[in-house]
């Protein structure tokens, strides 16, 4: 028999997988646009779509820094994603 002791002991370790599959799927996302799309250009960007892009590019270093390091990787999505 099952305890709910031993039902709660495995809720973390599911919520982190989750989380770690969700942020693989969104910069595999991400990569297959720009591979589909082709990465812009920079120099014909404003200065508002490059600072979008470069935060763009710093959030899905978090996600894959949060895949190993989940403190460091949910600090850096938390300070740069205040859209």
């Amino acid at each position: 028999m099952v305890t709910s002791n031993q039902i709660f002991n495995n809720v973390p370790a599911f919520v982190r997988w989750t989380s770690r599959t969700v942020a693989m799927l969104l910069v595999i996302l991400v990569v297959a646009i720009f591979v589909g799309e082709g990465v812009p250009n920079p120099a014909s960007l404003t200065a508002r779509e490059l600072t979008l892009m470069v935060a763009l590019l710093i959030i899905l270093a978090g996600l894959m820094l949060g895949f190993f390091w989940e403190g460091w990787g949910g600090r850096l999505w938390c300070v740069l994603d205040i859209e």
